[in-house]
């Protein structure tokens, strides 16, 4: 009972402890804080890499690899591969619909060229996609669009005084839609025939069907012309909120599949040499969200044949230097990279294994007058590394920075412990006329021990 009373007391009497308190405190507070988030970072960006490039990757930098399509069959006929699919990576200069004015704002991304069915297989893909429907707003501007667009073809299925009324409908919706709801589309229905409105709707299948938003993202085409899925922070249309969702300003003016984009790339030739560049204008037909800042505000999704024309990586005749006139066969499309991702239960690392048996057997088996070989694994260029391998050049200064900070905080950890212990040491020392007095009326040593014991522990709970 003595004890609780005198470790009360020894706690309360002076402002010593609360000292020592808050240096535990402190370096509870480091740990939680710094390596925690850290360590969340590192475990969010390392899961995000994995579910956007699966277990294994085979590249060959911007020259790519021929017959990737002969080896992606024979990779997915090895049961411990659930699926593989080729990309063309490259950089390129995206033209922005914004602002209003003629000088557009371009952007700077990175290209993927894929096979939408395959890489959906391989990656999450498919669960990315930002848009599933449009919104009633987003509606209301499709219907603009539509209308705007095709407005002489519109002009001749309506009177002359019924147009006239209709043309006063939109013109006050092209203002009104800009910062509030205007109910276009029930006000056009009002005013038309349903012969007339569904020619209106036949203008773009989303108006009809608005699950064809994310239909045409997942095929990455509009009306069988190729589209632009870009990442939800490549547009400075779209907004985020403290909720942690996302809205398009100018009430939802600036909402990319409205709009198409020109994208334009740089060819490099087989020497290595820089040809002219390569534009092509296409609509953006969705937006994803894989998580990771840096890739959101830079990736774009285009069909694998659109990035190969642009980068010349696709299918051409190979002309003998001295007869021009002379075809000695095809140069095979080409991919820069192969994603591929294992059964469950299979790690990376044993997967990478079988790959690159895969790949040399492939190799090995190409018929003799091939004119194209793929590189062999000696060839400096051709790498196959897992997901981690693949991540490390960003995700391993974070590992350092981290371990660094491990360090650091364990330095500060020993000057708080070397405090505290200069406290209790102090207090022990001041409390020795009161240690002789209990031991003068029979306390034990047990017992004072383990008021100083109590002392510590308070303080160590506490802090």
């Amino acid at each position: 009972m003595y004890q609780t009373l005198l470790t009360t007391r020894y706690l309360t009497s002076r402002v010593i402890p609360l000292i020592a308190v808050a240096a535990v405190a402190l370096c509870v507070a480091l740990v939680i804080v710094v390596v925690s988030v850290m360590t969340g970072f590192l475990d969010m960006v390392q899961s995000a890499g994995r579910t956007l490039m699966g277990d294994v990757i085979i590249s060959y930098g911007i020259s790519g690899l021929p017959h990737y399509e002969e080896l992606q069959v024979k990779l997915e006929e090895d049961p411990s591969i659930l699926g593989a699919t080729p990309i063309v990576d490259g950089w390129g200069l995206l033209r922005m619909p914004y602002p209003d004015s003629k000088a557009k704002q371009s952007e700077t991304v990175q290209v993927w060229g894929i096979v939408p069915e395959s890489f959906a297989k391989v990656t999450d893909f498919s669960d990315s996609l930002q848009w599933e429907t449009p919104t009633e707003n987003q509606r209301d501007w499709l219907l603009h669009d539509a209308i705007t667009t095709n407005a002489n073809e519109i002009q001749l299925l309506m009177s002359d005084d019924k147009w006239n009324i209709f043309v006063e409908l939109i013109n006050k919706a092209s203002s009104t839609l800009n910062f509030a709801k205007a109910n276009l589309w029930d006000d056009v229905q009002a005013i038309v025939t349903s012969e007339q409105w569904q020619s209106i709707l036949s203008y773009d299948e989303r108006l009809t069907n608005p699950e064809k938003l994310r239909a045409q993202g997942l095929s990455l085409s509009r009306n069988g012309k190729p589209g632009i899925i870009s990442g939800l922070h490549v547009s400075d249309g779209n907004e985020r909120q403290r909720d942690g969702t996302y809205k398009v300003i100018r009430n939802d003016y600036w909402w990319l599949p409205r709009f198409d984009g020109t994208l334009t790339m740089l060819p490099v030739d087989a020497q290595g040499g820089i040809i002219e560049p390569e534009s092509i204008i296409m609509p953006f037909v969705n937006e994803f969200q894989s998580g990771v800042f840096m890739i959101d505000e830079s990736r774009i999704f285009v069909p694998i044949a659109t990035a190969q024309s642009l980068l010349h990586l696709d299918e051409a005749e190979i002309i003998d230097i001295d007869d021009p006139t002379m075809v000695l066969g095809i140069d095979p499309a080409r991919a820069t990279s192969i994603l591929i991702r294992g059964i469950p239960g299979i790690s990376a690392i044993e997967l990478k294994e079988i790959v690159s048996v895969i790949y040399d057997n492939f190799r090995a088996n190409m018929p003799t007058d091939t004119l194209v070989f793929p590189p062999s694994q000696s060839d400096p260029g051709l790498s196959i590394n897992t997901w981690e391998d693949q991540q490390r050049s960003f995700t391993g200064p974070v590992e350092k920075e981290r371990e660094l900070m491990r360090t650091l905080f364990s330095i500060v950890y020993l000057v708080v412990a070397a405090l505290i212990l200069s406290i209790f040491w102090s207090i022990v020392f001041e409390k020795t006329r009161d240690i002789g007095i209990l031991r003068s009326i029979g306390a034990s040593r047990a017992g004072i021990v383990w008021i100083f014991l109590q002392y510590s522990l308070i303080i160590g709970i506490i802090g």
